[in-house]
């Protein structure tokens, strides 16, 4: 479904909705949690965030239901991204401290990096560089400390130069 999203809506949709069936008739709930996400994500790229909005508090209550924490945190900071298109900010930040909240507690370090990094780049786009500096140094040193993937460490030093040079322009 995934591969479709960005290119090929109609067979986007198409897969996703025939997975849903699929892991519905079989019980295959985290599965189901899955492709549900994935409905609410190509509705994002679409831009009809009342859509994706919907699948992904729809992804959020049935991995809330079956205990699949790694799809409730992917539809916490969904739910952010989504806020954050609408350029309603506050609300990105909610649901982005909401995300690094339940991925500190339940300790998926992996995404931990990545909530930083969305928090910076809210207050990078509100142009509060000093707080945003400071989220995007938390986001490169766990991304060190997890030893992620080099491009996520670059990006953290791309979005520190960005609000360095943030400060210049004032």
């Amino acid at each position: 479904c995934f591969k479709y999203a960005f290119n090929d809506k109609d067979s986007a949709f198409h897969y996703v909705n025939r997975s849903i069936d699929i892991c519905k008739k079989k019980g295959y709930d985290s599965l189901r949690t899955e492709a549900l996400n994935i409905k609410g994500i190509i509705y994002d790229i679409q831009g009809e965030t009342d859509s994706s909005e919907y699948y992904f508090l729809k992804t959020y209550n049935l991995s809330v239901e079956i205990g699949f924490k790694t799809y409730e945190s992917f539809s916490i900071n969904n739910l952010g991204m989504m806020y954050w298109r609408r350029a309603d900010f506050n609300e990105a930040l909610e649901f982005f401290f909401k995300a690094l909240k339940f991925n500190e507690e339940n300790e998926i370090v992996e995404s931990v990096g990545s909530n930083y990094n969305n928090i910076g780049l809210i207050y990078q786009e509100m142009k509060l560089y000093v707080k945003a500096i400071d989220y995007h140094k938390k986001a490169l040193n766990q991304r060190l400390n997890v030893h992620l993937e080099l491009d996520e460490v670059a990006d953290s030093y791309n979005n520190l130069a960005i609000c360095f040079k943030g400060f210049e322009q004032k």
